[in-house]
């Protein structure tokens, strides 16, 4: 809870910065800000990706934002982020969802 907090507060410095995490602002964040690529880097999210791929060797090879405020009329339904990605084969392949905020009923 406490990493992340201290993300969510660089996470919204930035965005603060940029004006909105709309378009581009989203993307690839791990390879220009310090907090996103440890973010990506963080023990227990390596030790998930590479128990799942059953290897050490692991690129990150994106990221991005998906900002939902609570009670918006934002939706991201179930999806397979390799069919908009192209990410093949696909038995090589992790992606990771990680929350800043609890995402519960109470909040949407």
């Amino acid at each position: 809870a406490e990493d992340a907090a201290k993300m969510l507060t660089a996470l919204d410095r930035y965005e603060a910065q940029v004006g909105s995490l709309q378009g581009d602002w989203r993307f690839k964040l791990h390879v220009l800000l310090p907090w996103a690529a440890e973010l990506v880097r963080a023990p227990a999210l390596l030790d998930a990706v590479e128990a799942a791929l059953g290897t050490g060797d692991i690129l990150v090879w994106s990221s991005d934002i998906n900002a939902k405020p609570p009670n918006s009329e934002g939706f991201f339904p179930w999806h397979q982020d390799g069919t908009y990605a192209g990410l093949e084969p696909a038995e090589d392949v992790v992606t990771a969802w990680i929350a800043l905020t609890p995402s519960t009923t109470q909040n949407g």
